[in-house]
This record gives structure tokens, C-alpha cells and sequence, in this order.
């Protein structure tokens, strides 16, 4: 949920392209808004593109790095 971020700076890493299949990986860090803590964390997006039009896109995000902010 993203009203429980605030001051987000997202940073890509890597993009890879192959057919139809773009991927990022990247890593933000910002504050989680209910316990005004610091976190940081990694993260990939995979978009597959076919005739100009974005038919799937996945996230995988290290959501584990959360806990100390949100503890």
C-alpha cells in the first residue's frame, strides 16, 4: 500500500531485454509512514510486450527487508 511510504526514491540497477520480455531490477529506500523508520529493498519487474501492448507485467519485491521498519 503506498500511502504507508512516503519520500520513495526508487533506483533501476539493470534492464534486460529478450523477444518480448523486458526486466528491471532495482532497489528503493524511503520511510514507512507509521513508525517514521527507514527502509530499504529489491525488487524486479518483468513486463511482456507483444504488438506495442503490455500484456502481462509480474513484481517481485524482498518484502522481508520491510520488517525492521515496520517493527
Amino acid at each position: 500500500n503506498f500511502s504507508l511510504l512516503e519520500n520513495q526514491q526508487p533506483e533501476v540497477l539493470t534492464v534486460v531485454a529478450q523477444g518480448d520480455t523486458v526486466v528491471v531490477f532495482g532497489k528503493e529506500q524511503g520511510v514507512f509512514r507509521p513508525t517514521g523508520k527507514k527502509y530499504h529493498l529489491h525488487w524486479v519487474q518483468e513486463f511482456t510486450i507483444r504488438d506495442g501492448q503490455l500484456i502481462r507485467f509480474r513484481q517481485i519485491s524482498d518484502t522481508a527487508s520491510l520488517l525492521p521498519a515496520i517493527c
